[in-house]
């Protein structure tokens, strides 16, 4: 596979494109960190003028003697440094299915330890106690494949007909929208909202937080 030529995003300064797979500047190209085996970007938004969120899936090549890693689909968020660097600040995959596909209709970060996604008609959401360290840029791993799963306070799925996300600037509402109106989902007290006033706790069943037994 390739990236679709629809895979564009430009900072909200117009100072970086991202195109073709890569970040451009007046003065400067350069490319994102990615998987081993890596097939394909399908997401890109810039969620301000330093940060830029994309979405990828990576393959599962083979030969005689038998096929090589799994096939991923994952998140990967970037933040430029003072020095003009763009590293890689968070960063989440899981496996996927060879015919499964990744396509993120949004994605909300904050630094304080917030990912949010809508895909396939389910809002994912990650919340941690704290920013996650700063990530080795040869090797990031996901929060549950490292000692950074410490840091989850919990992580929800639920359905719903929402197309698009905004987070509040400190990262505790967490806004759904869509044709039947907004979500409100507070991600201090896990719960939710159809009009920010009458609250009700998201689902059991739909809510994880991690116990001792997990770390």
């Amino acid at each position: 596979m390739t990236d679709d030529p629809t895979t564009t995003a430009e900072s909200p300064d117009g100072r970086w494109r991202f195109a073709a797979g890569r970040l451009h500047s007046a003065t400067t190209t350069v490319g994102p960190y990615t998987v081993d085996f890596f097939d394909r970007w399908t997401y890109a938004r810039f969620l301000g003028p330093d940060t830029l969120a994309l979405g990828f899936e990576s393959g599962q090549p083979w030969d005689i003697d038998g096929s090589y890693g799994n096939r991923l689909w994952g998140i990967e968020v970037l933040t430029l440094d003072d020095d003009g660097t763009w590293k890689v600040t968070d960063y989440e995959h899981e496996q996927r299915q060879h015919d499964e596909e990744f396509l993120p209709r949004s994605i909300v970060w904050n630094p304080q330890g917030t990912l949010a996604w809508l895909r396939d008609g389910i809002l994912e959401c990650r919340v941690l106690t704290t920013p996650r360290p700063a990530l080795d840029q040869i090797w990031p791993q996901a929060v549950q494949y490292s000692d950074d799963f410490r840091l989850v306070d919990f992580w929800f799925d639920i359905p719903g007909p929402w197309t698009d996300l905004t987070l509040a600037d400190d990262g505790r509402l967490l806004l759904a929208h869509g044709p039947d109106g907004t979500d409100h989902i507070d991600l201090v007290h896990a719960r939710q909202s159809p009009d920010g006033h009458t609250w009700h706790e998201l689902p059991p069943h739909s809510l994880y937080r991690p116990s001792a037994d997990d770390s």
